[in-house]
């Protein structure tokens, strides 16, 4: 009954969530976070996750593998994070097979670097509302996978029940779970932007 539909959508967000994921070059752990998170939001098993993994190609060795390559490319001299990269190359990141790996501490820090010498005004694509194209305050994750504005998402699902982005029919149209980690990283940006304002008048 409702537990089988709830499951049986918690397996189609995850799998929607996945693809985006490893379909991208550039892989963090607040993705990896956002997949565990969909795991005990839908009480989705180890077995289910690693045959949804399967089904696009995948595995657990794969992504901590493709997680490990990008926090090094983060941590390269280039990118401006080659002091503090050093001393973490030692932890597994494969947590005994409970769900997926990767406990976001951290991992974010070396990709903020990279947007260091970047337009300082620009914030990065993935920080905007696919909506409204603007910084989003409230970020939360779809039922298709994808993150946006919880205001711009909840209002675009009162009129239409089709993904703005995917364009496929959205069954649970209350379904927003908040991007925490997202909300994170904003807020880091932000607060950044108001230092390099006040450094930039003094």
């Amino acid at each position: 009954g409702a537990v089988g539909n709830r499951r049986g959508m918690g397996l189609e967000i995850y799998r929607r969530v996945l693809s985006t994921v490893v379909s991208g070059v550039y892989m963090n752990k607040g993705q990896i976070e956002q997949l565990t998170q969909i795991q005990a939001e839908y009480s989705l098993s180890d077995a289910d996750v690693n045959s949804l993994m399967k089904n696009v190609g995948t595995s657990q060795q794969d992504i901590a593998s493709r997680l490990a390559r990008s926090e090094a490319l983060a941590a390269a001299p280039a990118a401006g994070g080659a002091t503090e990269g050093g001393g973490n190359s030692g932890g597994s990141i494969d947590d005994g097979g409970g769900g997926v790996a990767g406990s976001g501490r951290g991992g974010d820090s070396k990709n903020i670097m990279m947007e260091e010498d970047a337009e300082e005004d620009e914030p990065p694509e993935a920080y905007l509302c696919p909506i409204t194209t603007e910084l989003m305050e409230d970020p939360v994750v779809a039922e298709d996978g994808k993150t946006y504005e919880r205001a711009a998402i909840a209002g675009w699902l009162k009129k239409s029940d089709i993904s703005p982005i995917t364009g496929q029919k959205v069954k649970n149209r209350d379904l927003l779970i908040p991007n925490q980690n997202l909300k994170k990283l904003i807020l880091q940006w932000t607060e950044r932007q108001e230092r390099l304002r006040k450094a930039a008048r003094s």
